[in-house]
């Protein structure tokens, strides 16, 4: 095994002649490092752009739209936002209960009917859709049975703005930047979400609370 050394006035000899062009006579040029004739250069082929015609519109105009008038102004550009559905429509409810056994009957089932319209657009940042949500308290469908002090009082109607994060799995609102709310999900115009938490010990007792809804979009 050996290492070839060459000095560093011959590399530059080297390339000073290696990359020189040849000197060629009148009437030749370089070509690839040779002197050729002139005349047996290769001709250039002029290339032929072919422009899309503007003028086919009928009209007298030059706004090179085929709207068929004549004034200089093209038609307007008209913009929509698609939105899917408007409505919302379902049920919530409330379980409360403190219990001295886990399989003891619930405290107060509540139920409210929800019915929103949606807030376009959003006033909301991060979320997807926003809803005005009255919730209208459903006394056929909700249970008391008085021992639950917390339970009383809680038979109201009530209005929220709510909007889904999709990031963040969220239906809620927002405080100062913070967005407060349910876990849930969202699929072909509807959504479930909840909180809570169900027989959990607590002392010698067992605590239910658990708020549920959903709702479909339309």
């Amino acid at each position: 095994m050996y290492r070839r050394s060459f000095s560093l006035l011959s590399l530059v000899v080297a390339a000073c002649f290696l990359g020189r062009p040849p000197e060629c006579d009148d009437g030749e040029h370089e070509e690839h490092g040779e002197c050729v004739d002139d005349d047996t250069a290769p001709k250039e082929t002029p290339v032929k752009v072919e422009y899309p015609d503007y003028t086919t519109d009928d009209d007298d105009d030059t706004d090179y739209t085929t709207d068929d008038d004549d004034d200089d102004t093209s038609p307007p550009i008209t913009t929509t936002t698609p939105t899917e559905f408007t409505t919302w429509t379902g049920t919530e409810s409330l379980d409360m209960s403190l219990d001295a056994a886990p399989d003891d009957p619930i405290d107060c089932h509540l139920v409210w009917a929800t019915h929103g319209e949606r807030v376009v657009p959003p006033v909301c940042n991060g979320c997807e859709f926003q809803f005005d949500i009255d919730f209208t308290f459903d006394a056929k469908e909700s249970s008391d049975n008085g021992e639950l002090p917390r339970c009383s009082g809680m038979d109201i109607d009530l209005s929220v703005r709510w909007g889904w994060y999709p990031l963040r799995g969220l239906l809620g609102y927002e405080i100062g930047g913070e967005v407060y709310g349910m876990y849930g999900s969202y699929a072909d115009r509807r959504i479930t979400y909840g909180y809570g938490y169900a027989d959990y010990p607590y002392g010698d007792e067992y605590v239910t609370y658990l708020n549920a809804g959903e709702a479909t979009l339309q």
